[in-house]
């Protein structure tokens, strides 16, 4: 869940189907009360705040998005865009990143967003020992202030990934006011974001619009709660009946879905997850061993009738486990169509078989 799709979820009432689908009200972005609250649920209670230190990353990230922001950010098609920083540029031997950070941020306690700030923050997570994000941004060196708002970024090698890395909460900035008065972050965090904690327990998070934040699309409503409900079923009878506005839900739930959105009051927007469920094989073991074996088997799997039979259509076959937008992946691989009589063929050539 980022910033731009908990923003835009939830107008009147909304499901999220694992992390590939949305559906939420037919209403125009414009139309948005910016003195309503957005009532979004989540798989669990919040634990703690302070992104280093998270023992749960995956799961605290969503109640740590609104209130702190990155230097850069992934946009909805995955792509890195300016957030903290509004440019950058890489020297031309890839080892030093400068970057321009906004001007006039401030954090919640009306600290500067300053390159001091920036580089106190990443340094923590990078050495501190306790720091639980450290590999994530381990390629870079260290980091210094180049002025009062540009940060310099200096690297162990050429790493194209930094940028996305940065985008993620090991680039979460916090308050260095708040550091040097020993907040605990943990319990109050103090970030730039686009709302602020009010409250956080075992029955979820609320949040209030932080009004000075410099993108006033990102904090559309005056308060967003982030409410806890484990059980999947239970969150999707309370998103029937009104109790929350969006939610996360799982594909095998699509068919619930599907009929809640042909009732006229859902809309859809499918956009890739970051899951791939591929079938490892043990190319040491015969007669695996043997790429035209493995090349069968590619060709006898039915993908498009796990798909359907399995997730409800609500995936795509893929020849390769990195999704579109992420660095690596490559456009020109397709995923095998089915054919048994190639793959018989091949396994034939193999000197393997006949199976039936």
């Amino acid at each position: 869940m980022n910033r731009q799709l908990m923003t835009a979820l939830g107008i009147a009432a909304a499901a999220m189907i694992g992390s590939a689908h949305v559906a939420h009200a037919q209403i125009a972005l414009g139309d948005v009360d910016r003195s309503a609250t957005l009532r979004f649920s989540y798989v669990g209670a919040p634990a703690a705040y302070d992104p280093p230190f998270s023992k749960n990353r995956y799961q605290e990230t969503a109640f740590m998005l609104p209130v702190y922001d990155m230097l850069v950010r992934f946009d909805h098609n995955g792509d890195i865009v300016p957030s903290l920083a509004t440019s950058w540029k890489f020297s031309d031997n890839g080892a030093t990143l400068t970057m321009q950070l906004r001007a006039g941020v401030k954090f919640t306690d009306g600290s500067d967003v300053n390159a001091a700030a920036v580089v106190r923050s990443l340094t923590r997570t990078r050495n501190d020992p306790n720091s639980l994000l450290a590999g994530q941004i381990g390629s870079i060196a260290s980091a210094e202030a180049g002025g009062p708002s540009i940060v310099v970024i200096h690297l162990n090698n050429p790493d194209a990934n930094v940028l996305y890395r940065l985008a993620t909460s090991a680039g979460m900035i916090v308050s260095a006011q708040a550091l040097d008065k020993g907040v605990n972050l943990g319990a109050t965090p103090v970030g730039s974001g686009p709302y602020r904690l009010v409250s956080s327990g075992p029955q979820g998070a609320n949040f209030e619009r932080n009004e000075d934040y410099f993108d006033k699309s990102a904090n559309q409503f005056a308060k967003v709660s982030i409410v806890p409900i484990v059980d999947v079923t239970a969150r999707l009878n309370a998103l029937q009946t009104g109790q929350i506005d969006a939610g996360l839900f799982q594909s095998d739930q699509w068919p619930q879905i599907d009929r809640m959105v042909k009732t006229g009051k859902f809309t859809v927007y499918s956009v890739l997850g970051p899951n791939s469920l591929p079938l490892w094989l043990n190319t040491k073991v015969k007669p695996l061993d043997n790429p035209k074996v493995r090349l069968a088997l590619a060709m006898a799997i039915d993908r498009e009738a796990i798909s359907q039979g399995i997730l409800n259509g609500r995936c795509e076959p893929a020849a390769q486990p990195l999704q579109p937008g992420v660095i690596g992946h490559d456009p020109s691989l397709k995923a095998y169509k089915r054919d048994v009589a190639k793959a018989k063929a091949l396994l034939q050539e193999a000197g393997v078989g006949p199976f039936s």
